[in-house]
């Protein structure tokens, strides 16, 4: 059916803006990831008030409003990914963790304090920290397995055994990592994987 020009929505904004005494109307599309999520409009008494550099002015500013909603919404989604990943990691019993080799700076995924007992609020992740944790029969076997996954003679997948400071508790834990290099081929870093595997072990033991 078409529509009068009473009917039609675009002629009713149009008598509006008239009727409140406007002679000059620049609506202006806030687009976000191509889609319009809404406008920004311009009224002035004078007619011919909007200048091309003014309705430019305006694009752009429509364009700003544009992708600093994009920015919110990838935000959004990112905190809701990262919240999904902290519940997997939680069910699974399963932390990252990154080693700078030149700094020597460590860092854990909250997870992974947890999993060694340890208390996040007052303990800084390190290595030293990491080995006060573990069976000490074990500190020669996790360090020759550091070095050969360095030295690129096998890769590094270890099971080890924790004590666990909170609680006394003897847990195993398996790690995975892989070594990256630079652009000259030298091992800058490791990043890797811990997994609490104690009930694993039970069970085998059982079989």
């Amino acid at each position: 059916l078409e529509l009068t020009p009473e009917q039609e929505p675009r002629f009713q904004h149009r008598n509006t803006c008239i009727h409140y005494g406007y002679g000059s109307v620049a609506i202006i599309p806030v687009r976000e990831n191509g889609k319009t999520v809404g406008t920004l409009q311009l009224n002035e008494k004078k007619k011919n008030a909007f200048t091309e550099e003014t309705i430019v002015f305006f694009e752009g500013v429509c364009l700003n409003i544009g992708n600093a909603l994009m920015r919110k919404q990838a935000e959004e989604e990112l905190t809701k990914s990262e919240s999904r990943l902290r519940m997997a990691h939680k069910v699974a019993k399963m932390g990252n963790w990154e080693w700078n080799l030149i700094t020597n700076d460590l860092f854990w995924a909250e997870e992974n304090y947890s999993i060694h007992g340890i208390d996040p609020l007052k303990v800084k992740p390190s290595f030293e920290t990491f080995l006060s944790v573990v069976d000490p029969k074990q500190h020669e076997y996790i360090n020759k397995a550091i070095a050969d996954a360095i030295a690129g003679e096998s890769s590094y997948d270890i099971d080890y055994t924790v004590i666990r400071p909170d609680n006394g508790e003897k847990c195993v834990i398996n790690s995975k990592a892989d070594i990256i290099k630079d652009n000259t081929g030298k091992p800058v870093k490791m990043i890797g994987t811990v997994q609490d595997i104690t009930e694993r072990k039970k069970a085998e033991e059982e079989i």
